[in-house]
């Protein structure tokens, strides 16, 4: 959560900006009632393969700004997290999906820094036990918003990088850990300006900020993400 402050991946800023990389968080952060709630509710039976609330849907009912997505967004990183302490390996562990495109892409920004979250802890405390497996997201909206495959996502790219003003084609406009913009406002000559290494067979987004830590470098785009997300018009699913 203090990664998505406004000082932070809460909106965008320039490479050449300052930004506190490991910024101190609020003495006064704490969870809301709900948010546990929901959390210890539904801890059973994810933790649980035999437990008989896995037979069960539920509809949570909360208003907007309530906190919803935080609260989700702790089980999906609690389930990751178990399944690497557990020896399970990696592969896709959570699926999201949500009604309309425009909603998917503003949830993708604030899931994607919790995956960054979860990544920097597993490099950083290899104790945690979260393995050597990186920890990434992927986003599936259909190719009339994202390309569906490496070669036109590389054909994007090489378009923008041609471009006088680049466009934000690819969803992801900023580090989700620090902010900074994925790709400049205008044309640049310099190669780092543009986070983004895109390759017939590869895509990867990475932060541009030149003081930034390794650990702000994350491939987000992967066949067989830990979390994937898209549209509920859309399949969604492994690789």
């Amino acid at each position: 959560m203090r990664h998505s402050a406004p000082d932070q991946a809460g909106q965008r800023r320039h490479r050449a900006d300052t930004v506190a990389l490991d910024p101190p968080v609020c003495p006064e952060a704490t969870w809301r009632p709900f948010q546990l709630a929901f959390f210890l509710l539904a801890l059973d039976g994810v933790a649980d393969p035999g437990h008989r609330e896995r037979e069960t849907t539920d509809l949570i009912w909360f208003p907007t700004g309530g906190g919803k997505t935080e609260a989700y967004l702790l089980l999906a990183a609690f389930t990751i997290a178990l399944r690497r302490i557990r020896g399970e390996g990696g592969g896709t562990t959570v699926l999201s999906r949500y009604t309309l495109s425009l909603l998917t892409t503003q949830q993708f920004q604030r899931a994607a820094t919790t995956i960054c979250a979860l990544e920097h802890l597993r490099r950083t405390e290899p104790g945690l036990g979260l393995g050597g497996e990186p920890i990434t997201i992927g986003l599936w909206v259909g190719d009339t918003t994202t390309p569906n495959k490496f070669q036109a996502a590389k054909d994007a790219f090489d378009e923008q990088r041609e471009a006088s003003h680049p466009e934000d084609v690819f969803i992801l406009d900023r580090c989700p850990w620090c902010g900074t913009r994925i790709l400049p406002p205008t044309r640049s000559s310099v190669r780092s300006d543009y986070g983004v290494r895109a390759e017939t067979d590869e895509f990867t987004f990475y932060c541009t900020l030149t003081s930034a830590p390794s650990t702000t470098s994350y491939p987000l785009f992967d066949w067989c993400p830990r979390r994937g997300q898209g549209a509920v018009d859309r399949s969604l699913g492994r690789g």
